[in-house]
């Protein structure tokens, strides 16, 4: 996949993508490319400074095993409360924040992030909390997808 216009790329491993100056690698670490190099990746999503209709996908493996594994011990590395966990065949937390309005406001910040990936969380808020599911559906599984978007709650969440 080779990007012409200034996007941001949410990418795992994989699949080799020629970028060129002024796009941004958003992986589960990202990476931001400041000169003309390939990358290699395996799901490529863009997220451009184009509408959605322009956007690319493609095809994103449902992570084995060990994938799992490796991948929850890094998304919990890095978080202070609850874990994200498997339940149900999908990556599952359960945030509290202070009062309503700071889980709205998550919410708020999250589904601007999950438009822009294209890649829609399950989830549902009862005053303080936010209770998220994520799985990639047309891959039938957890992907690396899921990951990247529960690396960005993460973010949002602080």
């Amino acid at each position: 996949v080779t990007v012409a216009a200034a996007a941001t790329v949410f990418a795992c491993r994989g699949i080799t993508v020629a970028a060129c100056r002024g796009i941004t690698v958003a992986a589960h670490r990202g990476i931001t490319v400041t000169a003309r190099r390939r990358i290699t990746v395996a799901t490529v999503i863009i997220a451009p400074n184009l509408d959605r209709h322009h956007q690319i996908a493609m095809p994103n493996p449902v992570l084995s095993a060990a994938d799992l594994d490796r991948e929850m011990a890094d998304l919990n590395r890095a978080t202070a409360d609850a874990p994200w966990q498997i339940a149900d065949g999908k990556l599952h937390k359960t945030f509290v924040f202070a009062d309503f309005v700071a889980a709205f406001a998550f919410m708020t910040a999250a589904a601007l992030v999950a438009e822009k990936m294209n890649h829609h969380p399950e989830w549902r808020n009862v005053y303080k909390t936010v209770r998220v599911d994520l799985t990639t559906h047309e891959s039938g599984g957890i992907t690396q997808l899921d990951f990247a978007l529960a690396a960005a709650m993460q973010r949002l969440a602080g």
